[in-house]
C-alpha cells in the first residue's frame, strides 16, 4: 500500500476527459515513489483502456459495464494492472508471480500474464478439484506463462501457500504474491473505482453511493481506503439477505469471514472504525433477487450477473426509503452472466476451456518448488 496521506482529490476534479486520463493522474499521486511517471501512464494505458460503458436504470441509479475485458469480470482490471505493473517493475526473469485464487479472478490473472509477454512467469494456486477456465482464444498463450498447481485442501490452504512463498527465492527467481489482498491487486480496484467516480460525477448534484456486491469484503475495503485518501464518495450500500436485520451489519456480518484474506479485510474495518464514522459510511439495503432480477434486465438488453443483480435490487429498496431525487447509486456490472452458469456449460458452449492443474501440491515450500520444473 502507498505510505503515507495520499491525496487524489487533484485528480478526482481534474477537467480531464477520459477515464484512463483521471486514473493516470490518480496513480501518479500514489505510486509517485515506484516507477518513472512515462512507465506509469504507459501501465494506465494498458490496463484501463477500455472504458465502461454507461446506463440507467431508472433516473437514479447508473449501472457501469466492468465485463468488458477478455474473462469477462471486473477482476480483469486490477489483473491487468497487476501484470503490468510487475512487468515494468521487475527486471525480466527475476521474479516467479504467485497467486491463490479461483474462478473469475484466476481467469482474469492468467488472461492478464500471457497477454502482457511478462518476463515473470504466473504460478496459480488453485483448490483441490479446481480447474482453470479461460476464453478458448487465450489458451496457446498459456504455455510457458502460466503454470496451475492445485493446492491440496480449499481456497484457505491456497492462500496459506502463496504467503509461506511470498519473498523466498525459489529456482533462482524471488516469489511475488498477487492474490486479491496484495497491495498491486488493492491499487488497482481503487483505481478502478476513481476511474468510475469520473464517470459518475458528470452533472450530480445530490450525494453519490456505490452499490457493492454482496459477500465482497476486500472490495468494501478497497472503497473505504479509497474514500481515505479524498474519493468524494456519500456511502457504500450493500445488499441485505431476506430475514437479516438491519443491525446485524457490518462487524457483526463480518465475524462470518473465517479464512485469512477476508479476516486481514475484517480487522481493517475495526481499525477503520476506530478512526471514521464508518456506521455513517456503510449502508444496507434489503434484496429480493429473485423477484426482481427480470425487471433488471436494461433497457438496451443488458442483463446482470447475479452479484449486480443484488446490489440492484437494494439500490432500488434504498431509493424507496426516501433518496430519490438526493442521490445518484452507482451499481457497477461486476461480471457477464455466463459466470453465474456452470462451467460445463461454457465449455460446451465453447466460450471457455477448461485446463486441468499440472499438479498437485500440499502447501509445504519444497513441495512447490519441485513442481516448478512444469514451468516450460
Amino acid at each position: 500500500m502507498p505510505e503515507g496521506e495520499a491525496d487524489i482529490r487533484t485528480a478526482i476534479y481534474s477537467p480531464a476527459a477520459l477515464f484512463s486520463d483521471v486514473i493516470s493522474l490518480a496513480a501518479s499521486e500514489l505510486l509517485s515513489e515506484d516507477l518513472d511517471p512515462r512507465k506509469m501512464a504507459g501501465i494506465i494505458s494498458s490496463a484501463y483502456s477500455k472504458e465502461p460503458h454507461s446506463d440507467s436504470l431508472g433516473a437514479d441509479i447508473l449501472v457501469l459495464d466492468l465485463s468488458q475485458g477478455p474473462t469477462g469480470s471486473a477482476a480483469d482490471y486490477s489483473a491487468a494492472f497487476t501484470a503490468a505493473f510487475l512487468d515494468a517493475q521487475l527486471d525480466s526473469g527475476s521474479g516467479l508471480v504467485v497467486a491463490a485464487a479461483r474462478g473469475r479472478e484466476a481467469s482474469a490473472l492468467a488472461a492478464a500474464f500471457s497477454r502482457i509477454g511478462s518476463g515473470q512467469p504466473l504460478v496459480l494456486l488453485l483448490p483441490k478439484g479446481d480447474r482453470l477456465h479461460v476464453p478458448s482464444a487465450l489458451v496457446s498463450g498459456l504455455a510457458g506463462r502460466v503454470l496451475v498447481l492445485e493446492v491440496e485442501g480449499g481456497l484457505a490452504e491456497a492462500r496459506a501457500l502463496e504467503r509461506l512463498v511470498a519473498g523466498h527465492l525459489v529456482g533462482g527467481r524471488i516469489c511475488v504474491p498477487v492474490g486479491s489482498s496484495t497491495p498491486s491487486r488493492l491499487v488497482g480496484r481503487s483505481l478502478l473505482l476513481i476511474g468510475l467516480f469520473s464517470l459518475a460525477r458528470a452533472g450530480i448534484s445530490g450525494d453519490l453511493i456505490v452499490a457493492a456486491p454482496p459477500g465482497d469484503l476486500l472490495g468494501l475495503v478497497t472503497g473505504l481506503w479509497a474514500w481515505s485518501w479524498g474519493l468524494p464518495v456519500s456511502a457504500f450500500l450493500l445488499p441485505r439477505l431476506p430475514g437479516e436485520p438491519s443491525s446485524a451489519l457490518l462487524l457483526d456480518l463480518l465475524s462470518a469471514y473465517g479464512d485469512s484474506e477476508e479476516a486481514s479485510g475484517a480487522e481493517f474495518l475495526e481499525r477503520f472504525d476506530a478512526d471514521y464514522p464508518l456506521g455513517s459510511l456503510v449502508l444496507s439495503a434489503p434484496t429480493g433477487r429473485e423477484s426482481t432480477r427480470e425487471r433488471l434486465c436494461l433497457a438496451n438488453g443488458l442483463v446482470l450477473d447475479d452479484a449486480s443483480s443484488q446490489a440492484a435490487a437494494a439500490a432500488l429498496a434504498a431509493l424507496a426509503t426516501g433518496l430519490t431525487g438526493h442521490a445518484r447509486i452507482v451499481v457497477p456490472r461486476f461480471a457477464h452472466p455466463f459466470w453465474d452458469g456452470a462451467a460445463a456449460e461454457r465449455e460446451l458452449a465453447g466460450a471457455e476451456k477448461g485446463i486441468e492443474a499440472a499438479a498437485s501440491v500440499s502447501a509445504d515450500v519444497e513441495d512447490f518448488s519441485a513442481a516448478l520444473g512444469l514451468l516450460r
